[in-house]
């Protein structure tokens, strides 16, 4: 850390404009602002450029420098990550460094207001909630940037979404919870919304497998096969796990899973 508490790197003399890896700490030569950790790579976002690292060795697997822009949102996803800043709007890269798409949609056009939360980033599929019409969540194609399906449309506004990242795009599911704070899960082709719970403050999706977990009641609930929803419903209860989570107090979150 740097004066003032911020996070920096320190340069070892040697190549300050790369990082280093001592011991357990990577050490770069600017200010850390963005980190994150899933589906094999660890992305670090610096002031000026752009680190990937492969999990494990972590070895520099890429590099590229930013340019203008603050980065004010980092998403990762299985072999793509998204970046937003003021400048350059929403990218979406692949772990290869190479820009795949930079989307365009009324709902992304102001980058500051994007959070996790807000929008969701799955390998083929790029959603957001539509912040001129909070009742609608646009889906577009990462490769292309272009419209995946119709936007899904909500009875209510909706105030967060998550895609799943098992499978494949004919078979990506999203759950969102609307502003009765109401958990539901709907698969994007050919929607149809399932009620899975209530009093909900947030909700996750494993990063690998096709399980989703829930903080509903003060109770962790986890669901191991949400698609049942689609083939029996008498057998969801089945396939869930709830415990107590009341210690953890009111209003608390679920990172990643």
């Amino acid at each position: 850390k740097g004066p003032g508490g911020d996070m920096k790197a320190l340069s070892d003399g040697e190549s300050p404009s790369e990082a280093h890896l001592r011991g357990e700490e990577l050490e770069f030569s600017d200010r850390v602002v963005k980190v994150s950790v899933s589906h094999g790579f660890l992305i670090v976002v610096t002031q000026k450029a752009c680190y990937v690292y492969k999990c494990g060795t972590f070895n520099l697997h890429h590099k590229f420098e930013l340019g203008a822009g603050a980065v004010t949102l980092l998403l990762q996803a299985k072999d793509v990550f998204l970046l937003a800043s003021n400048v350059k709007g929403v990218q979406i890269f692949s772990t290869d460094g190479q820009l795949r798409c930079t989307p365009r949609a009324p709902g992304l056009a102001h980058p500051r207001f994007l959070k996790e939360g807000n929008i969701s980033l799955a390998s083929d599929v790029l959603a957001y909630i539509n912040r001129s019409s909070p009742m609608e969540v646009g889906l577009l194609d990462t490769e292309s940037g272009k419209p995946f399906s119709e936007p899904y449309k909500h009875s209510i506004n909706v105030v967060s979404v998550a895609l799943n990242h098992d499978g494949m795009a004919n078979s990506r599911k999203m759950s969102l919870i609307d502003s009765n704070r109401d958990l539901y899960v709907t698969r994007l082709h050919r929607p149809k919304p399932v009620k899975l719970a209530t009093m909900v403050e947030s909700a996750v999706w494993h990063s690998r497998h096709d399980i989703l977990a829930c903080i509903s009641h003060q109770r962790l609930v986890v669901w191991y096969y949400p698609h049942v929803v689609y083939v029996d419903m008498d057998l969801l209860q089945k396939t869930q796990l709830s415990i107590d989570a009341s210690a953890y107090g009111k209003q608390c979150e679920l990172v990643s899973f």
